[in-house]
């Protein structure tokens, strides 16, 4: 029998200084195999949750004090099934930010298997707090008190990317366009991986453009609004048709890298081609398709696609990670460091807006299954952030934290 899987944040840390080591269908029943949910939670870093907290405390993107001293919060702009977002002016500038809230249990809290434990959240936020690319969402700074935790991230503006090529008035999209996207992608995995980071949940609906309609700015988030609720309900490990097929087998203990290029690959197919290489409204059936690795290029949109872009998709889409392209021999690859057509790819737009609710985040057949749940999970966060006045949390308050002398293993934000 299948269950549901705990809900993680989307990075994992897989050492910093170590060596490397479609949506559930609302109709579908049919519970996620055990095999798959043994295998999506990453071994995280060994160590006591303290020294986990420590490092946090050190971070020099912590900021002591209360967040509404230096920010005036404003309206939601959306919630998760265990954290919120909002809008953040900083008082003493008027900049606008975003703040991510999410709850931060005690050590020893009984947490049903949906909720993040203390560990995973202060996780989060010591890998969030450590990048600086132009193509990752920014951190600030961040807050703590004894309850929740703040993250004020620069504000994107743009929205999801895929929105923003269906809202396009001249309806132009070319291949050029695609390589754009893929190429900034794979510069910010680029950033992550030689720091050790795996995604885990690179997919469409994580990309995100910092103002509206420019594709010179996508980034790359660590959380998209609607994703956590989704998560929460219906995926394993992000929406299934992204997942790579070793996470899938039952002999495969632990996996690596290779993994964020599987869906690397999945999102090239999907914007040369405007539909996803897998996908079937039974998940057994998709992630037996998966495990295949079979896919066709034989339909009429991929005759307007250039023979480089191709063989880059079936690179990325090997189903031996260790035959798969790495993030550095995809940005070396001919399709991204030569020229590219400019002739409108028709076919993948139309593909892309027909197909676009197989992409969107909201479902509601899925969501009736947990909405009171939910619902109420959401407005009591967001409403003790609104009524409690929460003071700082003190070193000594992190369970068992200790501060250390100094920041260990460099512990900047770049």
């Amino acid at each position: 029998m299948g269950r549901k899987l705990k809900t993680l944040g989307n990075w994992v840390l897989c050492g910093w200084n170590a060596e490397e080591s479609g949506t559930r269908n609302d109709a579908d029943e049919s519970e996620v195999p055990d095999a798959l949910v043994t295998k999506t939670l990453p071994r995280l870093p060994e160590g006591p949750l303290e020294e986990v907290e420590a490092r946090v405390l050190a971070s020099p993107k912590r900021k002591k004090g209360r967040v509404k001293d230096s920010y005036h919060l404003g309206r939601t702009l959306g919630t998760g099934g265990f954290a919120a977002v909002m809008m953040a002016t900083e008082k003493k500038t008027g900049q606008r930010f975003a703040c991510k809230i999410m709850s931060l249990p005690a050590k020893d809290a009984l947490l049903d298997e949906d909720t993040m434990s203390r560990e995973e959240v202060l996780k989060e936020v010591e890998i969030v707090s450590r990048t600086n690319h132009r193509n990752i969402l920014a951190l600030k700074e961040f807050f703590l008190s004894k309850t929740k935790v703040y993250l004020i991230t620069e504000l994107l503006e743009g929205g999801q990317l895929l929105d923003a090529l269906l809202s396009r008035t001249d309806r132009h999209y070319t291949e050029a366009d695609a390589k754009l996207i893929m190429k900034q992608l794979l510069e910010g995995l680029a950033y992550l991986h030689e720091r050790n980071v795996i995604h885990r949940d690179l997919k469409l609906e994580n990309l995100m453009l910092g103002k509206p309609d420019d594709i010179n700015q996508v980034k790359i988030v660590d959380f998209g609004l609607a994703r956590h609720t989704v998560n929460l309900m219906t995926t394993v490990c992000g929406t299934p048709q992204y997942v790579a097929p070793e996470v899938i087998k039952k002999d495969v203990k632990e996996y690596t890298k290779a993994v964020d290029m599987w869906g690397v690959g999945v999102i090239m197919f999907i914007l040369l081609s405007g539909a996803p290489p897998f996908y079937d409204r039974n998940e057994a059936v998709m992630y037996a398709k998966i495990q295949s690795g079979k896919f066709s290029m034989e339909e009429a949109v991929w005759k307007n696609v250039s023979n480089s872009g191709k063989d880059m998709v079936k690179k990325l889409l090997m189903v031996d990670p260790k035959d798969r392209l790495t993030v550095g021999g995809a940005l070396e690859h001919e399709w991204i460091t030569g020229e590219v057509s400019s002739t409108p790819l028709e076919g993948a737009r139309r593909n892309l807006e027909n197909k676009s609710p197989m992409y969107k985040l909201k479902r509601a057949g899925a969501a009736v299954v947990v909405i009171n749940r939910i619902q109420k999970e959401k407005e009591d966060l967001v409403r003790s952030v609104e009524q409690e006045d929460e003071a700082d949390i003190e070193d000594a308050e992190l369970e068992g934290g200790k501060p250390p002398s100094e920041s260990p293993n460099g512990m900047r934000a770049s």
